[in-house]
């Protein structure tokens, strides 16, 4: 069936993004005050971990051994998907039970927020990687189905497959972003 004459595409970009781009913003501004309160800048280097419910509990428990084994100065924002059902956290083995001052679990601040101030995005093969390339943010995916999707930001360099075990060395060859 055709959709109905109402159905129209509407082309205008990620709603949310574009205060977060602009260092100015009052909104952009505030959520900056919040990640220096929630203690941003006494880490090294920030990596938020974008969760998505695929892969295996054993390519999630490895990035939770290299969770636990990186430097101290390091702090991990690790974000379930916004999406995600009860019940599908079991796939993530240990890593939702990782405590420690440099790990963060859920962080309240919204996506771009978070973004502008990270040195890295470690998913699978998240669609963040895009908004993380907006912000200059280089994306690292565990799962070579990633080269599907995001096929252009690999071979742009704005992205880059790695194991969970070469993680902290590909994040230490990272320059650690200004802080905001």
């Amino acid at each position: 069936l055709p959709f109905s004459s109402w159905h129209r595409d509407l082309h205008g970009g990620h709603a949310q993004l574009a205060p977060f781009l602009d260092d100015d913003d009052p909104v952009t501004a505030g959520w900056d005050a919040e990640i220096r309160r929630l203690g941003i800048s006494e880490y090294e280097r920030n990596l938020l971990v974008a969760l998505q419910p695929i892969g295996s509990e054993d390519l999630w428990n490895r990035l939770a051994d290299a969770i636990a084994q990186a430097p101290p100065s390091w702090r991990w924002w690790v974000r379930r998907h916004p999406a995600m059902q009860p019940g599908q956290e079991a796939i993530f083995g240990r890593l939702l039970s990782l405590r420690g001052a440099n790990v963060v679990i859920d962080p309240s601040p919204p996506l771009p927020a978070l973004l502008r101030h990270m040195t890295a995005l470690v998913s699978l093969a998240s669609g963040a990687a895009v908004e993380a390339s907006l912000f200059g943010v280089p994306a690292l995916f565990l799962s070579p189905e990633a080269k599907g999707p995001f096929g252009g930001l690999l071979a742009s360099r704005a992205a880059r497959l790695v194991a969970p075990e070469e993680l902290t060395d590909e994040i230490a060859r990272l320059v650690p972003r200004p802080k905001r």
